[in-house]
């Protein structure tokens, strides 16, 4: 590629919204991780945050032994940075059971945060400033489909600095699932811009199951966003001249991409033993 190409390429539209996703990104994972710190007491997961003691995702101490123990009480009032790990050291573990499996994709990412950054509040409030951020980036480009540049970071900075928002940011259970909803929702209108222009479906329609799918890990709520890919597909894709392959095609990306994400957690949580 040429150097005048390569300057093409950073002046178009698309490169100069993807770095004020990133800017956003920035900004937000600031304004959510000053807004947290207040908030530590909320942060202990102890499932997930003693995963790097325990060495067994879903799996846990007895609780209540746990918060009676001198360590922990120190813990919390952020007299030490790091849970000791010591403390619990041959304790018997109980496992968490069907509470932990429903939202089997959101206790793997946070006791994976926890086993990178050891246990301790501080890889709580950054993990929940990271899902926050990429909220706000997301918002932006969903914004940006259909609003000009301005409007859309204005409406963006609303979304970040909204106190309704950030209060949602310290319940995580709660919060994980905002990204994937709305990364589903910016999908299936760019699976409707596309399709206005006549361009290929399947890489929109399949990122917009996948997201949807994945999400259904991190809180079942996510669930709400298939039908919205699938009524995307079914209802906006226009058909073919020739036939209906073109919607078809779309549809059954959005298909795939959920049973690819989130296929066992549908099992799980709705078909499994323990479904509703």
């Amino acid at each position: 590629m040429t150097g005048s190409a390569v300057r093409r390429a950073l002046r178009s539209p698309l490169a100069i919204d993807i770095a004020l996703a990133v800017v956003v990104a920035m900004v937000a994972y600031g304004v959510a991780r000053r807004h947290l710190q207040p908030y530590y007491h909320d942060a202990p997961w102890i499932e997930d945050l003693l995963v790097p003691c325990t060495g067994r995702p879903g799996w846990v101490p007895d609780p209540v032994a746990v918060k009676a123990l001198p360590q922990w009480q120190a813990f919390l009032a952020q007299k030490v940075e790091y849970f000791p790990c010591s403390a619990i050291a041959g304790m018997p573990l109980i496992e968490i059971g069907i509470s932990w499996q429903r939202q089997e994709y959101f206790h793997r990412a946070l006791s994976s945060w926890f086993r990178i950054v050891g246990p301790t509040i501080n890889g709580f409030i950054t993990f929940q400033s990271g899902m926050f951020a990429m909220t706000g980036a997301i918002a932006y480009l969903m914004f940006r489909l259909g609003m000009w540049r301005v409007i859309a970071l204005a409406c963006t900075a609303g979304l970040v600095w909204s106190p309704l928002q950030l209060r949602a940011t310290g319940l995580p259970i709660e919060y994980e699932k905002a990204p994937w909803i709305l990364a589903a929702v910016a999908l299936c209108g760019v699976v409707v811009r596309r399709d206005a222009q006549g361009k290929s479906l399947w890489a929109p329609a399949l990122a917009s199951g996948l997201a949807a799918g994945f999400g259904i890990g991190f809180k079942t709520d996510v669930m709400a966003a298939v039908p919205l890919a699938l009524a995307t597909t079914l209802i906006f894709v226009r058909r073919n001249p020739g036939g209906s392959s073109r919607k078809a095609l779309a549809t059954l990306c959005v298909i795939a991409g959920v049973a690819i994400g989130g296929g066992t957690m549908i099992y799980r949580n709705f078909f499994g033993p323990a479904g509703s």
